[in-house]
């Protein structure tokens, strides 16, 4: 029984140190998908309206960002319509040596 149990525990132990670096991984690079979200919206400006109608600029600042998991950041930012709106949520896969976007998604709140 002994004979399994040591390897049982060195495979757990090898796979939550995977899961710990990967977590870590994406705390690190959530700043640099928040900023590539945030300069992408001060490059090309997004407009919404607010309650009176007026046209309102979706801020940098106002971008949210998110751990989803190991190696996974989630960067949101909501455009207001009058009383309604959009949430765009751009997904990123992080490595120690690079950022990539790997999807985009829109959910409009009504």
């Amino acid at each position: 029984m002994a004979h399994v149990v040591k390897p049982a525990a060195i495979g757990l132990a090898f796979i939550l140190g995977l899961a710990c670096a990967g977590y870590g991984c994406a705390w690190l690079k959530a700043d640099a998908c928040r900023a590539a979200v945030a300069e992408e919206l001060s490059r090309k400006p997004v407009f919404g309206r607010d309650m009176l109608g007026n046209r309102v600029r979706v801020s940098p600042t106002e971008v949210s960002v998110r751990v989803t998991g190991p190696l996974q950041v989630e960067v949101s930012y909501m455009v207001p319509y009058d009383l309604h709106g959009s949430i765009h949520i751009q997904r990123f896969k992080v490595l120690p040596w690079s950022v990539k976007r790997s999807s985009s998604q829109v959910i409009d709140l009504v």
